[in-house]
């Protein structure tokens, strides 16, 4: 079955100038900084709780921010 399978061409986007592609799964934390959050305990409040957040984000290994 696997070899019927054709290879997903490369699509990509210009992200601030950098191309991103698509074909490959692509896994993005979120970081909420908005103070109307539908998750209050998710809300960053401070510069320094937000670097901390997403550094934690890279560190888990999520692609994008």
């Amino acid at each position: 079955m696997l070899s019927m399978m054709k290879p997903i061409s490369p699509i990509y986007i210009n992200v601030k100038g950098q191309l991103l592609d698509l074909s490959i799964p692509q896994v993005m934390g979120i970081l909420n900084v908005t103070p109307d959050s539908f998750y209050a305990g998710s809300r960053m409040q401070t510069e320094e709780d937000i670097a901390a957040r997403a550094r934690q984000i890279i560190e888990i290994g999520r692609a994008h921010v």
